[in-house]
């Protein structure tokens, strides 16, 4: 698999044509225009069930290889100007789990609210979040897949999905 050092310079070209378009530079030909193709998603939905990988959003080797795998695939098949970079996901109910939705595990897909937290004004206002994004078991375990993304490879680590 390849890692983010090889794809260096690469980027580096990438980084400045995107910054020159961003600042609005004249443009000198059409290849200084910046094209990112999304070949790669850190998601799952819309993928073959085959090409799932088991245990995605618990085991965070899994996670790391799977998002790289695809990294490779992209890069040994395109010329663009995407700029990798992992996102540590346990799927799309972060924000209602700190505010203490009930939350389902499923083994190969994504997470999803079963109930609801905030019945009325009241259960609003008395709502309370602890500062410690460690209380919080989809939020510690993010947190512990990047320190595990750190540890284990070179790429830049994004946040999570927080929908």
């Amino acid at each position: 698999m390849i890692s983010y050092n090889e794809l260096k310079p690469r980027i580096e070209k990438s980084k400045e044509k995107i910054e020159k378009a961003f600042n609005l530079f004249p443009l000198d030909k059409i290849s200084d225009i910046p094209i990112a193709l999304t070949t790669n998603t850190y998601w799952l939905d819309g993928k073959e069930k085959n090409s799932k990988p088991h245990n995605y959003f618990y085991d965070p080797d899994t996670q790391l290889k799977h998002q790289i795998k695809g990294f490779t695939r992209h890069f040994e098949n395109l010329d663009d100007d995407t700029i990798p970079y992992l996102i540590p996901i346990m799927g799309t109910c972060v924000l209602q789990s700190i505010y203490g939705c009930e939350i389902k595990k499923y083994q190969d897909r994504d997470l999803t609210v079963t109930k609801k937290s905030i019945n009325n004004k009241e259960d609003l206002e008395n709502i309370k979040v602890k500062n410690n994004f460690e209380d919080f078991w989809m939020t510690r375990a993010i947190l512990e897949k990047i320190k595990y993304f750190k540890k284990n490879s070179d790429y830049p680590i994004s946040i999570t999905d927080p929908q």
